[in-house]
């Protein structure tokens, strides 16, 4: 009995030593199962005085941050680099048909086009950065499901075309500036649609449907533009796309 006494103590003293040889949960903490990657490409338009379409490109490191006691929900910070593409009405920002450009018979008006822009297009290059609540409904999802945001991006270079009231030309002028964004990924309906059977449907039903699994973004944005020897430009603007 004694020595069953002593055997027993003995096993609850070498398990009270291994549970506290094990780490406590952390309440909280980095999400390693989160894809450190994500990225969008949209289009859409920036309204204001001189109004443009955009082509938008973003890939940048993500980082998950899981709510305290929440398996499945919680921060994820992102940030990359963001290239924009920007197409202007040409007679809005004073572009001129090509055969008012060039005229074979005055050397300086050829030589003043080669200097002009390329009329009706610009870019910028910037950093953005955002930080959104970030959610799945499975944990097989790396990806959110649902993705809630905000972001800024410092626009660091970039070109805008203007009319020069000195030559009466349109040229390319450089732009400064500062974006700052609300979006919603949605990456539920990609997999929505991703899942649906198709089979003994007609063919046309995959040519309508399908493409929606591209759009699973939504982003509203705000966009200070200042341009080198020109006024600056506030707008406001939307894209969509897909994003993950």
């Amino acid at each position: 009995m004694r020595r069953a006494a002593l055997s027993f103590a003995a096993v609850t003293v070498a398990l009270s030593l291994e549970a506290r040889a094990e780490p406590a949960p952390v309440p909280g903490g980095i999400g390693p199962d989160w894809f450190p990657v994500t990225g969008e490409v949209t289009g859409g338009g920036s309204f204001g005085e001189h109004s443009a379409g955009n082509v938008n490109v973003f890939l940048g490191y993500a980082h998950g941050i899981r709510f305290r006691g929440v398996e499945n929900t919680g921060l994820l910070l992102a940030a990359g680099p963001a290239y924009t593409y920007r197409g202007f009405d040409p007679k809005a920002v004073g572009c001129r048909s090509a055969s008012a450009y060039v005229d074979a018979s005055d050397a300086s008006d050829s030589k003043a086009a080669t200097s002009s822009s390329s009329c009706g297009s610009g870019y910028s290059l910037g950093v953005h950065v955002r930080v959104g609540i970030a959610h799945r409904t499975d944990e097989d999802h790396h990806v959110p499901d649902h993705l809630v945001y905000v972001g800024a991006t410092p626009l660091l270079k970039g070109t805008e075309p203007r009319l020069s009231l000195q030559d009466g030309r349109a040229h390319d002028l450089a732009l400064r500036g500062l974006r700052v964004t609300l979006g919603w990924n949605f990456m539920a309906l990609s997999r929505a649609v991703l899942k649906m059977d198709f089979s003994g449907k007609d063919d046309m039903a995959n040519v309508l449907v399908l493409p929606l699994a591209l759009l699973n973004k939504l982003e509203l944005h705000y966009e200070r533009a200042t341009l080198a020897a020109g006024p600056a430009d506030n707008r406001f603007g939307f894209a969509t796309g897909f994003g993950f």
